[in-house]
């Protein structure tokens, strides 16, 4: 749990965030990312951003997907590229 979450908070309150981005290398560090986001989705933000996830430990923890709540899974770098433009595509629409 290395993210300052009060830091976060202020600056999620502060500011218009589209999304956010979580990189999760190591398979033990699942769990601080699912806190993360049940964090950040429990916030009273004037608006919720998407919440995007990749990273290692996808890959090596199948049921990743299903507890972490994410919007957006990222199971390889070479499909970021196609990802964000869906999303900068649905996001002007």
């Amino acid at each position: 749990r290395s993210v300052p979450l009060k830091s976060l908070e202020s600056i999620m309150v502060r500011e218009s965030i589209d999304v956010v981005v979580v990189s999760v290398t190591m398979d033990f560090n699942l769990r601080s990312a699912e806190h993360l986001i049940d964090t950040i989705r429990a916030w009273r933000l004037n608006k919720q951003p998407i919440v995007m996830v990749g990273g290692n430990a996808l890959k090596n923890d199948s049921t990743a997907k299903d507890f972490l709540k994410a919007d957006i899974f990222v199971n390889r770098i070479e499909d970021l590229d196609t990802v964000i433009d869906q999303l900068e595509s649905d996001m002007q629409k």
